[in-house]
């Protein structure tokens, strides 16, 4: 899931720029983050967290300004890289 949400997208480098500002978010904001990741939508991460929709849209227009990207699909591209950024970083 994770590399075709990559696939076309060249320049990862840019995504793995923004991973610096995953620093600033709250705890509550990275859950939603992990979750926009995997490809989940609002009405899952909502029912997922225990969370309105409407809160969840809240979360993921901080989540935006935070990273400094212009969209959720971006947002959702930057967890992508993060993700597989741990991954690749756990031994074994």
């Amino acid at each position: 899931m994770i590399n075709s949400a990559l696939a076309g997208h060249d320049d990862v480098s840019q995504w793995k720029k923004r991973l610096v500002n995953v620093s600033l978010l709250s705890s509550r904001e990275r859950e939603v983050f992990l979750l926009l990741g995997n490809g989940s939508a609002n009405r899952e991460i909502a029912k997922r967290l225990s969370l309105s929709e409407r809160t969840v849209k809240a979360h993921l227009t901080r989540i935006m300004i935070k990273l400094e990207v212009e969209s959720r699909l971006q947002a959702g591209l930057v967890s992508c890289v993060y993700q597989l950024d741990a991954r690749s970083s756990i031994p074994g």
